[in-house]
């Protein structure tokens, strides 16, 4: 993977396998790279003055997900939760006593709605074969967040739900490891590259970290390797 910056003459290359943290000492201009690449991501700005580059040299910036800080984490985000449905979805369908098991049941619950319209001297009509996923919805089912849970619990089970669920995104993590503990940073990186998880850290500071390729951007935007 590459992240080309519009002004830099360097890319930061990163892959599932390795540490890699891109450090911009300089305020405005980090404030300026995470707004753009927000924007980008969640925004949907078409702009080529941050692109990332896979090994085809596709722009995949627009589909990557983004990090500001490890307290926005959401379980319950857009595209996991789509994930969760998808996954149980398929896992019934799959199977097919249980995809019998679950028609079986929506057949009784829509048998219970009929007998509650008899009184009505009116015809109504309804989707009667509801899909795993819309029933799921419907309930609302979601991860339930343990407000005393550790934020290295929070951010591991973040992963975890990313490489069971997504484990082809590239994650873009900005502001999040100096939260946390040298041995912490350490276990994460441990395990975002046994998972084979494509993730770039920008940080604007980092001090308690030296198992990484660092790209540094100083306060002169000059860039150097370490």
């Amino acid at each position: 993977m590459k992240l080309n910056i519009m002004g830099l003459d360097e890319s930061i290359e990163f892959n599932d396998c390795s540490n890699t943290v891109l450090i911009i000492k300089e305020p405005k201009f980090y404030s300026h790279v995470l707004k753009t690449i927000s924007t980008i991501i969640n925004d949907k700005n078409k702009t080529n003055e941050i692109v990332l580059l896979d090994d085809n040299d596709k722009n995949i910036l627009p589909k990557s997900l983004f990090i500001l800080n490890p307290f926005e984490l959401d379980l319950n985000s857009k595209p996991l939760l789509k994930a969760i449905y998808t996954d149980i979805q398929s896992k019934i369908i799959d199977d097919g006593d249980l995809d019998i098991e679950f028609k079986e049941h929506i057949q009784f619950l829509n048998q219970i709605i009929e007998n509650s319209l008899e009184d009505y001297n009116l015809d109504f009509d309804y989707d009667q074969e509801l899909i795993v996923e819309n029933y799921l919805k419907a309930i609302g089912l979601k991860v339930v967040k343990n407000m005393d849970e550790p934020l290295y619990n929070t951010f591991i089970n973040y992963l975890e739900l990313i490489s069971e669920l997504l484990p082809d995104s590239v994650l873009i993590i900005a502001n999040c490891l100096e939260y946390f503990e040298h041995d912490q940073i350490v276990e994460i990186c441990k395990y975002k590259n046994y998972k084979h998880l494509n993730v770039l850290f920008i940080e604007s500071y980092l001090s308690n970290f030296d198992e990484a390729t660092k790209y540094i951007i100083d306060e002169d935007l000059f860039q150097v390797i370490e």
